[in-house]
């Protein structure tokens, strides 16, 4: 069975903390704030907005801060995004369909075809602008 520690806000499985060492481990309640998921913010926004569409409340944690999101650009902040106990399952079932592997590991979701289509698209921009012709 899942502990719950309070100060990392994870569940664990041994009753020791891997995160923070704390022995303070319970059971958790159904309201409890859980660890979903760390993302970038404009992915995070859209998992807040899924979630929340699928009546599950959300609660962001940004990882920077202002000051620094600010001097280093606000596209490099991330948030970890925590859900209720109580949902956490159905949660991690729409993060996982929404990021699949494929977003997992840097890639797309788009295929070869759509790939090749979207170069050779560029291709031709790219040889109109060298003949001097004009893009319409």
């Amino acid at each position: 069975m899942a502990l719950y520690c309070e100060n990392c806000q994870i569940l664990v499985e041994a009753k020791r903390c891997p995160g923070c060492g704390s022995k303070k481990v319970r059971e958790p309640l159904p309201n409890d704030a859980c660890y979903l998921c760390e993302k970038q913010i404009a992915w995070g926004e859209m998992l807040r907005e899924v979630l929340e569409n699928n009546g599950i409340p959300t609660f962001f944690k940004k990882r920077l801060g202002i000051g620094i999101a600010l001097r280093v650009g606000p596209m490099m902040e991330s948030v970890r995004i925590f859900v209720p106990y109580s949902c956490l399952e159905e949660a991690s079932e729409i993060e996982a369909g929404l990021f699949s592997e494929t977003y997992a590991e840097g890639g797309d979701d788009f295929g070869d075809e759509a790939e090749q289509e979207a170069d050779s698209c560029f291709e031709e921009d790219s040889s109109r602008e060298d003949s001097g012709e004009e893009r319409t």
